[in-house]
């Protein structure tokens, strides 16, 4: 049996994500988004116009962290870096850049859940684009973290699977 610590919710998980967030935010865009008080669910529904996926593992467990932006939210940010006027959220340097805003927003995260011992590892990011468009967790718990800045807002939602590990023959 194994003694590796476990990734769970809790008030430490959600303090990781929400730091990924800040320590992104600020770095990247000079923007401190608020994040709101926290939810599990059992089954998690993200809207919005353009969402960055990245998928996290750990011996025992699977999960899919997603980042929604509305469109207005995501050309906000966007137009601080690039110092330019974006009119869609299909752009390619704005589809782009929500990748690596979840891409580095999951290493963060991964860098201090690792820091407690949990040997979390992480894929590449996919991103979603469509107007309006509904990511929806499977059937398992989720965090979900609400942000607020200048107006506008996002979600970050964590999803965990416990995974039954295959017994040797």
């Amino acid at each position: 049996m194994s003694t590796q610590a476990q990734l769970k919710f809790d008030d430490e998980l959600a303090k990781h994500l929400s730091e990924g967030v800040r320590i992104t935010f600020e770095t990247m865009f000079g923007l401190s988004p608020q994040a709101r008080p926290y939810s599990v669910e059992g089954n998690s529904r993200c809207e919005g116009d353009i969402s960055g996926i990245v998928s996290l593992s750990q011996d025992g467990i699977d999960a899919v962290c997603v980042i929604t932006f509305p469109s207005a939210t995501i050309l906000y940010i966007l137009e601080k870096v690039y110092k330019r006027k974006f009119n869609s959220h299909e752009d390619s340097s704005v589809i782009q850049g929500v990748g690596e805003i979840a891409n580095i927003i999951n290493g963060v995260v991964k860098t201090k859940v690792n820091e407690r011992g949990l040997r979390l590892r992480m894929g590449l990011p996919n991103v979603v684009v469509g107007k309006s468009h509904i990511v929806m967790t499977q059937p398992h718990p989720s965090m979900k973290i609400p942000f607020q800045m200048e107006g506008l807002g996002f979600t970050i939602v964590l999803t965990l699977t416990r995974v039954e590990s295959a017994k040797a023959a």
